[in-house]
């Protein structure tokens, strides 16, 4: 999420840039803008800087600063829920994005805790990619037979090609075995898959790509994709890997491609920030989404975010205007 620092900073580069002589200065040097996002998913996530008098400052929203109260957005709110179609859930939803969370909705939440039995497979759900690595990687080792291991292949520039791995889900070293929960990482429509697509590894083709057997019946070779940089028709950099990874578990970036989870255990302890569980909570549903309403304004936090803050400067805007 964008914060009132770096928002100040992109108006007064822009300011300095488009300045006219004997002209006064306008809000982004005069630059037609459109913001776009929910203050009510996450509040800005950076690093902590040191403000004046050796305190540190806590990061703004975007909109607290100068440079947006100056630029004066028209605001525009979506009140249109395409994700979730059950009216108890969206409700649910709609209360944590408010912070506006009652006692109904919390015995609401807590009826769903613990009515998997032990023998459900669902994916565990986790903040950070320690205890992901650390789950899946044991539940592999339980798994009976020969593991086959994939590793990545790179060319092109070292900044560029790390820039790559970073942005790829799949791991430099990807270790399979036939059974394991894995998830497609990529697109490809014409192959039957989409990043996000869950399956289990049914086996192994003649050429040692991994058969997977999706969660809605179809079976996919996963050959191996490739991941590049392009200036027009030439390749900068590229790297080149199995587009799986293994799924028993995952974290929330690794997930966030699944558009519906219908099983899955979430562990919150580990948080790094407020608003991270209405956010990833949206995606469970005991069916699938198609479209549903949800109450204007499109704000809230989570169980807590700036959501006062937020409903209290949009009910201010809408009094001006």
């Amino acid at each position: 999420m964008l914060d009132a620092a770096t928002l100040a900073g992109v108006d007064r580069v822009l300011r300095t840039l488009r300045r006219q002589p004997l002209m006064p200065e306008q809000p982004f040097g005069g630059l037609q803008v459109i913001f776009v996002g929910d203050f009510f998913q996450l509040p800005p996530v950076t690093r902590r800087s040191l403000g004046e008098g050796g305190r540190n400052e806590q990061a703004k929203f975007a909109f607290e600063s100068p440079a947006w109260k100056e630029a004066n957005p028209v605001i525009c709110y979506l009140s249109e829920q395409h994700r979730q179609e059950d009216g108890d859930f969206l409700d649910l939803l709609s209360a944590m994005r408010r912070g506006a969370f009652t006692s109904a909705h919390r015995t609401r939440l807590s009826s769903r805790i613990g009515i998997l039995s032990k023998q459900t497979v669902a994916t565990r759900l986790y903040t950070h990619n320690e205890n992901v690595d650390r789950i899946n990687m044991e539940s592999l080792g339980q798994i009976e037979g020969k593991s086959r291991v994939f590793e990545m292949s790179s060319r092109g520039a070292r900044a560029l090609v790390e820039s790559l791995k970073a942005q790829c889900l799949s791991p430099e070293t990807l270790e399979l075995k036939e059974g394991a929960s894995v998830m497609f990482t990529r697109n490809n429509f014409d192959a039957g898959y989409v990043n996000g697509t869950l399956g289990t590894l049914t086996g192994f083709s003649v050429l040692g790509a991994p058969v997977v057997q999706t969660r809605s019946g179809a079976t996919i070779t996963a050959e191996p994709a490739e991941w590049a940089i392009q200036d027009g028709n030439r390749i900068l950099a590229k790297i080149t890997q199995v587009p799986l990874r293994l799924a028993r578990c995952g974290d929330y970036r690794s997930l966030a491609s699944v558009r519906v989870w219908s099983r899955v255990r979430r562990h919150f302890a580990r948080a790094y920030t407020r608003g991270i569980i209405s956010r990833r909570i949206q995606r469970a549903c005991p069916r699938a989404a198609s479209q549903g309403r949800c109450s204007r304004p499109a704000f809230p936090g989570i169980l807590g975010c700036g959501a006062k803050k937020i409903c209290r400067l949009a009910r201010e805007r809408e009094t001006e205007t």
